[in-house]
């Protein structure tokens, strides 16, 4: 009984769903925001590097 309410609801929220498209680009900088680094932009730092 639950389950069948729960997939009606659900398909009810479906109907009116409506996906957003954002761009690469905003993408990119909430998750800079939130803290994503790209791997060329961090230097790791051995005890033996000489570089």
């Amino acid at each position: 009984m639950g389950l069948g309410i729960g997939l009606i609801i659900s398909g009810i929220f479906y109907t009116f769903y409506r996906p957003t498209n954002i761009s690469k680009e905003k993408i990119e900088i909430m998750a800079r925001e939130l803290g994503m680094r790209y791997p060329d932009e961090i230097k790791a730092y051995f005890e033996n590097d000489k570089k």
